[in-house]
């Protein structure tokens, strides 16, 4: 069973999660997006960031955060 949880509550995980994994410390921030009942994250870095291993990271969270949490309405 998923947990229910808010978007911004989502995001503050997320970015938590995506600080957690090697070459990340370049991410600023995170942001969930919607769109036909399913959402996707979405994160903005500093110039300058290894993107490629970013997009690994976030890919990996998403996916992770996916099966562990549905989003309530705000």
């Amino acid at each position: 069973m998923k947990t229910s949880i808010l978007a911004k509550d989502l995001e503050l995980i997320a970015l938590q999660k995506i600080h957690a994994l090697p070459g990340t410390e370049d991410v600023v921030s995170a942001h969930i997006e919607r769109g036909g009942g399913k959402w996707a994250l979405i994160a903005s870095a500093n110039e300058g960031a290894d993107i490629p291993r970013i997009q690994d990271a976030v890919r990996k969270t998403e996916r992770n955060l996916q099966h562990r949490y549905k989003l309530r309405p705000d």
